[in-house]
């Protein structure tokens, strides 16, 4: 079930980009609905006002219209305020994704408010003892069967770079 607005929260890009390509995929069975409906906004350098136009404007040939907000954290205060104001009344026809990279949406405010209204989304790397098995997990969902011996020299090789172990 596709929710209307989510709070993805962490430092691990590929986690979230990750999350919104799955999205996007249940969002839009297909792509040409996609290219018309779907826009990523980075909160540093995009109009604010261009985020907020393209989640109130009705969908073209579909059903919905999903925006993802990249770096929340660079809003300005006021810019914070109207953003909580206008989830608060998101069209039916809207999802929204908010990222930030705090990892705990407790630490301010502003993030508080967002958890409320959206569901939140951890996006942190495994620690390090639990990444043979997250690789193997992913292994596993590709229809891989991969030796323990074969994931150390893949973790050995890649790092903690979650994106080249994937």
């Amino acid at each position: 079930m596709t929710r209307p607005l989510y709070l993805l929260t962490g430092k691990e890009a590929f986690l979230k980009r990750e999350f919104v390509q799955a999205l996007r995929r249940r969002v839009f069975p297909n792509d040409a609905e996609a290219k018309i409906n779907f826009e990523a906004f980075q909160g540093s350098e995009d109009s604010f006002g261009g985020f907020l136009e393209f989640i109130r404007t009705a969908p073209f040939l579909g059903a919905k219209r999903l925006a993802v907000l990249w770096e929340t954290d660079a809003l300005e205060e006021n810019e914070k305020d109207s953003l909580l104001s206008h989830l608060k009344n998101l069209p039916a026809t809207a999802v929204a994704v908010l990222s930030t990279d705090e990892s705990n949406a407790r630490k301010s405010d502003f993030l508080k408010q967002l958890a409320a209204i959206a569901e939140t989304v951890a996006c942190h790397p495994p620690f390090e003892k639990d990444l043979p098995a997250w690789v193997e997990a992913r292994a596993r969902q590709r229809g891989i069967q991969i030796k323990k011996e074969a994931v150390t020299v893949l973790i050995e090789r890649a790092g903690k770079d979650l994106a080249a172990l994937s």
